[in-house]
């Protein structure tokens, strides 16, 4: 399980991030609830389509599997995984670990998160860095059934290190936190 505290919607300032925000915000229902994947279609954010991943939920979050991936995110990792599930595409178990409890929690609370992660690579001499926001779509039933996650990295260069291979638990700095919604305050 991972610890998510609050933050509010202006903290989230990665231009990609804050526009899939604004536009899943604009999407929820009257009531506030999570937008149900009918509700979303990503040509209507041409801009962050790089940016953006849809994943469906399979058996309530026993597995995942990659519906769409942006560009941007097959350019850093070299390797399209649309069509894939996370427990097979993922090769490293810490890794691997860290997706599914990032995507559990958005499932089980229904609430959008945000991931920050800030590493050196001592392959490169550099410093990486991934934003993510992870968003629920909801199903007719209310229950979630696709995550439309926003993710931008900096900082690794195209087909040198994977995502996976970046990401260690053990080392760099990284925050979970979840989506103060009760205020619509988001940077433009």
């Amino acid at each position: 399980m991972i610890s998510a505290s609050p933050i509010a919607l202006s903290e989230v300032t990665a231009r990609p991030l804050a526009a899939g925000l604004r536009y899943w915000l604009s999407k929820r229902s009257a009531d506030g609830q999570p937008p149900r994947r009918q509700d979303i279609d990503p040509i209507e954010i041409p801009s962050v389509l790089p940016y953006i991943e849809l994943t469906d939920v399979i058996d309530e979050g026993a597995d995942l599997r990659f519906r769409l991936v942006g560009t941007h995110l097959v350019d850093i990792d070299s390797v399209n995984p649309t069509g894939q599930y996370l427990s097979n595409f993922f090769q490293v178990p810490s890794y691997r670990r860290y997706q599914f409890q990032l995507y559990r929690h958005v499932i089980e609370n229904r609430v959008p998160l945000y991931s920050r992660s800030v590493m050196p690579l001592v392959e490169s001499n550099s410093i990486f860095r991934t934003e993510r926001l992870y968003c629920p779509l909801v199903d007719d039933r209310g229950i979630v059934d696709c995550i439309i996650n926003f993710q931008i990295c900096k900082g690794l260069e195209a087909g040198t290190v994977t995502l996976e291979m970046a990401y260690d638990p053990t080392r760099g700095e990284g925050m979970v936190a979840e989506i103060d919604t009760s205020a619509d305050q988001l940077p433009r």
